[in-house]
């Protein structure tokens, strides 16, 4: 997990709560962070755990489809075998 800490008054409530940071936070997820149903749930606790006033994520391909996509990209289409009619 990457996190991003940002100071932006603008971007924060007239009255944020006394309990909650002010600040904006990002994170950015993706790949083995997201592997499966039981790394999301993971990813989920994380963020509610924490005390933010905002909180911002990025959510990037899970764990191999980057990969999967750009192997079908390279496999021909069977509609590109067929000759095209004169």
């Amino acid at each position: 997990m990457k996190t991003l800490d940002r100071d932006d008054s603008l971007a924060r409530p007239a009255d944020p709560p006394a309990h909650a940071a002010a600040r904006t936070v990002a994170h950015k997820f993706g790949g083995s962070s997201l592997a499966d149903a039981a790394r999301i749930r993971h990813v989920a606790a994380l963020l509610r755990a924490r005390d933010d006033l905002e909180q911002v994520v990025v959510v990037s391909a899970m764990q191999g489809v980057t990969d999967a996509l750009i192997a079908a990209r390279r496999q021909p289409s069977a509609s590109a075998l067929k000759p095209i009619p004169a």
